[in-house]
C-alpha cells in the first residue's frame, strides 16, 4: 500500500482563547491525487494549509509526513517546505522580487542548487507557464493573471511534489481561473499531489479526483465527485453548490434502467446526450 504524503491522527487545533479551529482530524492525502479541499468560509481550510506547512503547530494530535511524524526543529521544517509548495490565496503577498526571473529565482537559489539547475529550473518554469517573454519585466506592471502564473511558475521552479494551493482563483474571473487551472494540468504529470481549495465548484469539478469536505472544524466527506455531489443533504450543510454538469448528467439519468458514469466535463456531458438521444431513437 503507497504511503500517503500527509496522515492527520486525531489533530485538534485551537486559537488562543481556546476556540477550536479543527477538530479530531482524521483522515489521508494521498500521493499523486488532485485533492479538492471544500467548505464554507470559517470551516478550518486555512488553518488546516497551516498545520501541512509546518507554520503552526496542533493543539493535540500528529501530523505525519511520508510515514514520518512531523518534526518543528528549523532543519526539518527547511527540509518540509522543500518537498511542499504553497501557493497563497493573493499573489501581492509571495512576489517580492523586482522582476518575474528574479522571482521565480529566488527559491530554487535558496535550497543552494548549482547554478546551471537553478537556470535549467528557472527556464523550464517560465516556459511553462508561458512567462518567458515576460520574465525582465517589473513585477508591478504585471496583471492579476500574469502575477498568478509567476507564483506557480515560482512554486514550480523548487520542484516540489506537493503543491498546496489556497484559494488560487479568488481574485481571478472564470477565464483567467480556468487558464490556472490548465496551467496546474501541465504540471500534473502523475508524480505531483496538488491540495486545493476553492469556492468555485464547476471549475474544480472534474479536475480534481478526491474530495474533503470541512464543516466547522470536523470533516464532513471524504471520496469521489458522484459520492458528494449525489448528497443532497450533505451539500446544504457545507453550503457547497452541485456543479451543473453533475446536475444534467443527474436529470438525464433519471428512469434509466441502468446507471451511467457521471461525465467529468461538458464534453463528455454532450457526448452523453448524444448517445441517450441515439439509444431513445
Amino acid at each position: 500500500m503507497t504511503t500517503p504524503f500527509f496522515k492527520l491522527n486525531n489533530v485538534t487545533y485551537c486559537y488562543p482563547d481556546g476556540t477550536k479551529a479543527l477538530s479530531n482530524l482524521n483522515f489521508e492525502l494521498p500521493k499523486n491525487k488532485k485533492i479538492a479541499i471544500l467548505g464554507k468560509n470559517g470551516s478550518g481550510k486555512s488553518t488546516l494549509f497551516q498545520l501541512l506547512m509546518g507554520l503552526i503547530q496542533p493543539t493535540k494530535g500528529e501530523i505525519h509526513f511520508e510515514g514520518v511524524p512531523i518534526s518543528y526543529k528549523k532543519s526539518a521544517i527547511a527540509n518540509l517546505r522543500q518537498k511542499v509548495g504553497l501557493l497563497f490565496q493573493d499573489a501581492n503577498n509571495q512576489l517580492f522580487a523586482s522582476t518575474v526571473k528574479q522571482d521565480v529565482m529566488y527559491g530554487p537559489i535558496n535550497l543552494g542548487w548549482s547554478e546551471s539547475k537553478v537556470n535549467q529550473q528557472v527556464d523550464e518554469a517560465l516556459q511553462l507557464t508561458e512567462l518567458t517573454s515576460l520574465a525582465d519585466r517589473p513585477i508591478h506592471f504585471l496583471s492579476g493573471g500574469q502575477k498568478k502564473r509567476a507564483t506557480i511558475a515560482g512554486v514550480y521552479a523548487m520542484s516540489p511534489s506537493v503543491f498546496i494551493l489556497d484559494e488560487p482563483t479568488s481574485s481571478l474571473d472564470y477565464y483567467f481561473s480556468k487558464q490556472l487551472v490548465n496551467y496546474l494540468d501541465q504540471l500534473s504529470d502523475g508524480n505531483r499531489t496538488f491540495i486545493y481549495t476553492t469556492h468555485q465548484i464547476n471549475l474544480v469539478y472534474g479536475w480534481a479526483d478526491y474530495y474533503i469536505v470541512l464543516h466547522d472544524g470536523k470533516v464532513l466527506y471524504e471520496g469521489d465527485a458522484e459520492g458528494l455531489f449525489s448528497n443532497n443533504e450533505l451539500l446544504e450543510l457545507a453550503h457547497i453548490e452541485k456543479p451543473w454538469i453533475f446536475e444534467v448528467y443527474q436529470q438525464m439519468n433519471t428512469g434509466l434502467s441502468s446507471q451511467i458514469s457521471p461525465p467529468s466535463n461538458k464534453e463528455d456531458l454532450f457526448k452523453l446526450m448524444m448517445d441517450l438521444n441515439f439509444i431513445i431513437k
